[in-house]
């Protein structure tokens, strides 16, 4: 910041009516909700095209933004997209980090300056091919872990493009910064997106973790706004993710690493807004972050309530657009979301003052939360009146298609609580039926698993997975964790021998259902599922130490040595890996050879204490062997 006159500076202070910290005693900004002043910088036309980017809080900026009437492409693009069996859904387009925010606009605006066509040689950099043949594109979270084959991986690529390409093109741009905890390929230099897949494929160490420092985020910040602003003047609103780091990778305490990444992007955001006059920041983190209320909050206490942040967006679009045609009252909007904010948290007797100041007729605010209005009425014993409610949102969710369902199986808690078992049952049926779009399913099986959920929603869910979904494996897979977390592992085994019998060649479903029977008490049994694995997939230096770790808890010696020689023959420069050959030579009886393994072991990891005893334990027991 530059340097200001001491006059200059008191008398701004002054003229700043936010300039002291709130006190009690009379209405704040900070209790029992945080709205900080701002002062927007430019325009915002009602209705005019507004381009996102950033991580998953963005989805909900563009949800509440398109339900005020602006165009929203992102927006278009997910509901376009929802419906089409085997696309991904919203994750497919978060970009948590600045590298990643930055990456994917230089790689948009490249091909746009060159020629618009998007051409294989394009995508292939992005794409990691899997050991079954299919590709995962690197820079996308939780797509699928299972890979697609390449020709529709590059397609793919093809429709973000014309996606991403908006973003050169909309009157406004808005850009949730969400970590600063990032992953690195070496092999290509590139910011990618955390996935299972790493593991198995980090040969040479490929893929390295970096947290950004506030210099190095700062860096890609300005690049990502350079290429936003390389066109002409474009009004560009910045802000701070609330939504905190659901794991670190760092030794910290999630919560202490989440407070160092929100600072230095905040910090970021801050600095961005101070350097481009083009850019305002916007405080939504600290609405949300400064509001001690626990509604504020998803149940997974990671998300943010959709309703609150259609208030925090109200508010943006008071203030930058005023009274503009065809948008709601602002205040009436805010008192709805309010309501229906605390409704959707069961907090009745809070949403029971406001529900008594609404107009339930007003034509542009009410349909929209008609399954708020059943769930009140029904609270209130006016049963006739959820009821009709309740109708109302099942017709706005059937039309809305699979994006309804969840509605639908909120309307169904209704009826059957009027005692309407039938209509309840039809609606779950109908609602699930519809279904088919992974990434959807997959929502839908997180919420309804999840302790405020429905029990009997979910394995009909996973039912519905396992006959009419098959195909796929990463649902098949996530049904299985889900299970399994919920301590359900004769379900989880179920689900599995689906998967096995669909996808009979899967290394990863035949070693899962090993795990699955060793958790059973049965490992005999899953040394047959781990032994197809193998056969699958002979690289897999885990399966090894786990079927030697089996083999040696049954007894079974000479099968321990075998699985240990081939680990061994797998990584010979792995200490871990000897040292089991080594006990299970021992304890076949081959003490000998048990001591040669062990002195490898210890040679390659001399810092380790317990390797060098065993050499010591096994020396002595060779030279009794000796001596007798």
């Amino acid at each position: 910041m530059a340097e200001v006159e001491l006059e200059d500076a008191i008398e701004r202070s002054t003229k700043n009516r936010a300039a002291r910290w709130p006190e009690r005693g009379g209405p704040n900004r900070l209790e029992p909700e945080c709205w900080p002043e701002f002062q927007p910088g430019f325009t915002l036309a009602a209705g005019s095209r507004v381009f996102t980017i950033g991580s998953c809080f963005a989805r909900n900026v563009e949800h509440n933004l398109a339900g005020l009437g602006f165009d929203v492409p992102v927006r278009r693009f997910l509901d376009e997209n929802a419906g089409a069996k085997g696309a991904s859904g919203d994750e497919i387009l978060n970009k948590y980090t600045p590298p990643s925010i930055w990456q994917e606009l230089a790689w948009t605006k490249a091909i746009r300056d060159r020629d618009r066509v998007v051409r294989d040689e394009d995508v292939e950099p992005l794409l990691l091919e899997l050991d079954d043949g299919n590709f995962v594109d690197m820079q996308h979270r939780l797509t699928n872990q299972f890979g697609v084959p390449k020709a529709r991986a590059i397609e793919q690529r093809r429709s973000l493009y014309r996606l991403f390409e908006n973003a050169f093109t909309s009157e406004t741009v808005i850009v949730t910064l969400g970590l600063v905890e990032c992953w690195r390929d070496r092999a290509t230099g590139q910011y990618v997106e955390f996935g299972s897949y790493m593991r198995k494929h980090n040969r040479g160490g490929r893929f390295v973790f970096q947290r950004l420092t506030f210099a190095e985020a700062l860096d890609y910040t300005r690049r990502a706004v350079d290429l936003l602003l390389a066109d002409g003047p474009r009004n560009l609103l910045i802000t701070t993710s609330p939504v905190p780091l659901a794991r670190t990778f760092t030794a910290d305490d999630v919560i202490t690493a989440n407070t160092y990444s929100k600072s230095v992007l905040r910090a970021v955001a801050g600095q961005i807004a101070e350097e481009y006059p083009d850019v305002d920041y916007f405080p939504s983190y600290e609405s949300v972050m400064l509001t001690k209320q626990s509604h504020v909050w998803a149940n997974d206490l990671t998300h943010v309530d959709s309703e609150f942040v259609g208030r925090v967006v109200g508010r943006m679009v008071e203030r930058y657009v005023g009274r503009g045609e065809g948008l709601p009252d602002a205040k009436a909007m805010d008192r709805w979301l309010s309501f229906a904010n605390l409704v959707n948290h069961g907090r009745f007797d809070e949403a029971k003052a406001i529900f008594a100041t609404l107009d339930r007729e007003e034509k542009g605010i009410a349909p929209r939360f008609v399954l708020q209005l059943a769930e009140m009425h029904l609270h209130l014993g006016e049963t006739d009146a959820a009821l009709a409610h309740a109708e109302q949102a099942r017709a706005q969710a059937a039309a809305a298609g699979e994006r309804g369902c969840h509605t639908l199986f909120r309307c169904a808690k209704v009826y059957d609580a009027a005692g309407r078992a039938e209509d309840a049952e039809a609606v779950r049926a109908g609602a699930v039926a519809a279904l088919a779009n992974p990434a959807l399913v997959l929502s839908l099986i997180r919420r309804l698993s999840a302790p405020d959920g429905s029990a009997a929603d979910f394995r009909r869910l996973v039912v519905h997975v396992e006959e009419r979904l098959s195909d796929n494996l990463d649902l098949l897979s996530f049904a299985i964790m889900t299970l399994e977390a919920q301590g359900d592992i004769a379900g989880a085994q179920r689900v599995c021998r689906t998967a096995i019998r669909v996808h009979p060649h899967n290394a990863d479903m035949q070693a899962r259902m090993g795990h699955l029977l060793v958790k059973r008490g049965r490992p005999k049994r899953a040394v047959e599922f781990f032994e197809k694995a193998l056969a699958l997939n002979p690289g897999d230096a885990a399966l090894l130490r786990k079927m030697t770790d089996i083999h040696l808890e049954s007894e079974a010696f000479e099968a321990a040595q075998a699985t240990a020689r081939a680990l061994v023959k797998l990584a010979p420069d792995d200490a871990a890996a000897h040292l089991s050959l080594a006990s299970a030579l021992r304890r076949g009886g081959k003490r000998q050879d048990a001591l040669a393994h062990a002195k490898r072991a210890a040679e390659l990891a001399p810092d380790n204490p317990r390797y060098g005893r065993y050499v010591e334990e096994l020396t002595k027991a060779a030279e009794k062997q000796t001596s007798r």
